[in-house]
């Protein structure tokens, strides 16, 4: 039985698919879920690190029959990151217990946040003002979360990021002073003496040093009292601490060295000279082995690397830094919060160093090398009808784009690149790796040498007798 003629349009309908298909074949190789190794794109964007300039802001009062006192005010928070940007949208909102308290839309005259942007710096400043002046909460501790997003353009589209502070409002009640005996009426009750410790829980490495303050509540600490502040510590041993007096803001500044391990308890206890009422302020010293920051040990240019400081410390300031080789800060991160970081081709061979602090004290470092890509290289060559072929293989980014190779022929012969053979894929420590195909094509192929050269200006240079 004879196979029925196609017609024309049959005919132009498969000459159509055949031309689909070279050019397809004439495409690098996109990414298949099945495939490995991992393919990635052709263009790549450098990770955004954010992070903030502290975890809490602090507003302490003090509410003395409805007159108020203000103590301490945390005003600002600083939004840094790693990159310059376009079309950064930063909202935020204050919620409480779950319930919305206010948000960045709400009208400009009921804002108790302020967003300054200052795009050349790649910083946002958020500016807090509590109204402390007027009596809106009871006494007592009020503790409300600012929650940020920021949204930015990318390649890719709009990315957001988010990020949590707390504000915690301290609400304390204090009696009026005491007044100057009448004659008639006697003399009026002193007002109850009590001791706040801000921190009343510190966690910091053993043998750290450790600060705290304790607020003083119906006890001038200038002109009334009794004796020197008494510091008692029990518990864990190896610990200790002393004591300063800052009359002006009417607080204690306590601070010493935590424990080899275990918890240590330290009391401090005043006596006003007026009555001899004594009162004692009770916080805990917790000694908190840290784990070591997990950090590359080396980096390659253009590879965002994200590093985790591991400072999970409760009640004391930690950040950590990173500096490059002429002791200039890099990063910032605090309180201990994990960045990113993306060296440059020009930090090649240069040594970073990765610090972790805690309250001023450096605890450790750690060098960090930048080391450059390995020189292109030759991974197989075949043999074919049309010529020698020559599987070559080049690493990392050049300019934010995947590194490729050139290859140039010593002699007579050419070299043209089978770009349907490309391959992009991630191979670690290197990152992006790309393989590509050439077809060398010459007089005499029994003998070949050739140089590859990729993007970056490494090269290498390969001479044997070609394989028949």
């Amino acid at each position: 039985m004879r196979s029925p003629v196609p017609h024309q349009g049959e005919l132009l309908f498969v000459l159509a698919l055949l031309l689909l298909l070279f050019a397809l074949l004439d495409m690098p190789l996109s990414e298949s879920p099945r495939s490995s190794p991992r393919l990635v794109g052709s263009t790549t964007t450098p990770a955004v690190e954010f992070s903030l300039s502290r975890f809490e802001l602090q507003c302490i009062i003090e509410d003395s029959l409805g007159k108020r006192r203000l103590v301490k005010h945390d005003s600002l928070l600083v939004l840094s990151y790693s990159r310059p940007l376009e079309h950064l949208s930063i909202r935020v909102t204050v919620d409480s217990a779950g319930h919305l308290v206010w948000h960045s839309t709400h009208p400009e005259a009921a804002r108790p946040i302020r967003i300054k942007p200052y795009g050349e710096q790649r910083r946002v400043e958020l500016v807090w003002h509590f109204p402390w002046q007027k009596p809106i909460l009871p006494p007592g501790e009020h503790v409300y979360w600012l929650r940020i997003r920021a949204s930015y353009a990318t390649e890719q589209g709009t990315q957001t990021e988010q990020l949590t502070a707390r504000l915690r409002v301290l609400v304390v009640t204090a009696a009026p002073l005491p007044a100057s005996p009448s004659p008639v009426m006697g003399s009026v009750s002193p007002q109850p003496l009590s001791l706040v410790p801000i921190s009343p829980l510190i966690e910091v490495p053993p043998h750290a040093l450790w600060e705290n303050e304790v607020v003083v509540y119906g006890l001038n600490l200038a002109t009334d009292l009794a004796s020197a502040p008494q510091i008692s510590i029990s518990g864990a041993p190896n610990g200790n601490a002393t004591t300063r007096v800052d009359p002006k803001l009417n607080r204690l500044l306590l601070s010493g060295k935590a424990p080899s391990e275990g918890e240590m308890q330290v009391s401090i206890t005043l006596a006003r000279r007026s009555d001899g009422e004594r009162a004692t302020a009770y916080f805990s010293i917790v000694a908190h082995p840290l784990p070591s920051p997990h950090v590359p040990k080396e980096m390659y240019p253009e590879r965002t690397y994200t590093l985790q400081p591991n400072l999970q410390l409760q009640g004391q300031i930690a950040r950590a830094e990173l500096y490059d080789n002429r002791q200039h800060l890099l990063r910032r991160s605090s309180p201990g919060t994990p960045f990113t970081f993306t060296p440059e081709l020009s930090d090649t061979g240069t040594t970073l160093l990765f610090r972790r602090f805690v309250n001023e004290q450096l605890l450790d470092e750690t060098p960090i090398l930048i080391r450059d890509y390995p020189p292109p290289e030759i991974l197989n060559t075949s043999r074919e009808k049309e010529g020698l072929k020559v599987r070559t293989r080049c690493f990392g980014t050049v300019e934010g784009r995947p590194n490729q190779c050139q290859l140039t022929v010593y002699g007579p012969g050419k070299a043209r690149e089978l770009y349907g053979d490309k391959r992009y894929y991630t191979k670690e420590p290197y990152g992006t790796t790309v393989e590509q195909v050439f077809l060398v094509e010459g007089p005499d192929l029994s003998r070949v040498e050739l140089l590859i050269r990729d993007r970056a200006g490494r090269q290498t240079q390969w001479s044997q007798k070609a394989p028949r």
